[in-house]
């Protein structure tokens, strides 16, 4: 997540994303584009590479440095 963000793999956070109830799409479509989605709630994020456009999705679900910094002690 950004370069405050816990360092994992796409793969690794997709598959802790999808355990906590969220479903994970990538698409490239020039650009990569990520949309992770949970019932009533979702979230896209866009960059140059997955990794990039993971990380933009999962800075719009945990806005606050303080829930970053949460999310790195749980994982």
């Amino acid at each position: 997540m950004r370069s405050d963000g816990p360092e994992m793999s796409v793969e690794a956070a997709r598959a802790w994303l999808e355990s906590s109830g969220c479903a994970v799409h990538l698409r490239h479509v020039g650009w990569f584009e990520c949309l992770v989605s949970a019932p009533g709630e979702r979230w896209i994020g866009c960059g140059a590479t997955e990794r990039e456009a993971l990380d933009d999705a999962l800075a719009r679900m945990f806005p606050s440095a303080l829930s970053r910094a949460l999310l790195r002690e749980a994982l």
